[in-house]
């Protein structure tokens, strides 16, 4: 295969496409490219290009997924981190048993939160059981009797939402109760959404305050009364879990090099900027009002903390 280029008073480029697809397998291909002048071929190449193409051999497809599992580096605890709406954080462990000496970890701690669940107790003043009409009775003419609850909550931000009920929600075939619906309405007692607690209903809210009313049917009026007396007399709970949650906030920046030097002093000790921290907290504000109460302690101990680091990086560089 011959092609013509032509090259005057400056350099030229092209693009070489080898198509290997015809090449046998199990075999060693070799060619080479050879730019020759046209006024004088009978002297040879001017250059060689080396080209060689091993084509594999490939028996079936492989499908697979694959993941990397770290054996030097332990995390305690090991599970998820609950954080319950009390605490104002939790504390994990990261060791590191690769050696005996200090390791620098590179990474940038982040809070994400996968979901946040608000628990909602009824209100005493407007839940109330009531018989149902004789449309609705079962055969032999059985009463039902219906539990009316009734809950408010409100949204600082537009959420995706799920209604679970925690008692009833892995109950389906197997419960005792005919039924266990909700409807969410505005202030306005506009009609938003309805479900089921037995399955994932999800609704989509903006920015306000609401009301969710459920439904729990059965024939025996005892057995709703007890709803209204649980939990010291509190009566039923309803979980409001928030989906996509984002990061709320991070105060930790990257570890500070370890020398030598350094590592003798087993100091592990991370940087923290403060002014990062306020200003994030400051954007955040809405959120960790609304969602997590960030102490006061806490942020005396980061404070602390970057104290501790500034005094270290000080006595470093006099030394």
């Amino acid at each position: 295969m011959e092609r013509f280029l032509h090259l005057a008073y400056n350099e030229r480029t092209f693009d070489i496409r080898i198509d290997p697809s015809h090449l046998r397998e199990e075999q060693l291909h070799f060619t080479e490219l050879q730019p020759f002048h046209t006024n004088q071929i009978n002297v040879g190449p001017l250059a060689r290009f080396p080209i060689t193409i091993i084509k594999p051999i490939s028996f079936t497809l492989i499908d697979k997924s694959y993941s990397i599992q770290f054996y030097s580096i332990l995390i305690s605890p090991s599970n998820s981190l609950h954080l319950r709406s009390i605490q104002s954080y939790e504390r994990f462990i990261l060791e590191n048993h690769l050696n005996n000496t200090y390791e620098e970890i590179n990474g940038l701690p982040i809070v994400h939160w996968k979901y946040l669940v608000q628990t909602l107790r009824s209100n005493k003043d407007k839940s109330k059981i009531q018989i149902l009409s004789k449309t609705d009775c079962l055969p032999e003419q059985r009463k039902v009797y219906q539990l009316i609850l009734t809950f408010y909550f409100t949204l600082l931000k537009a959420s995706e939402i799920q209604v679970k009920c925690p008692y009833l929600y892995e109950l389906l075939y197997d419960n005792e109760y005919d039924a266990a619906l909700w409807m969410c309405f505005d202030t306005n007692k506009q009609y938003l959404g309805a479900g089921d607690v037995m399955k994932d209903y999800s609704l989509k809210l903006e920015k306000g305050d609401f009301v969710i009313r459920i439904q729990i049917r059965h024939d025996k009026y005892d057995l709703l009364e007890r709803f209204l007396k649980d939990n010291g007399g509190t009566g039923l709970t309803l979980h409001i879990e928030h989906r996509e949650m984002n990061t709320i906030y991070q105060y930790f920046t990257k570890p500070s090099s370890s020398s030598s030097s350094s590592s003798s002093k087993k100091s592990s000790s991370s940087s923290v900027s403060t002014r990062k921290l306020y200003e994030e907290l400051l954007l955040e504000q809405q959120d960790l009002n609304n969602h997590i109460r960030l102490h006061i302690t806490r942020l005396q101990q980061l404070e602390n903390q970057l104290k501790q680091q500034q005094s270290y990086l000080t006595n470093e560089k006099k030394i």
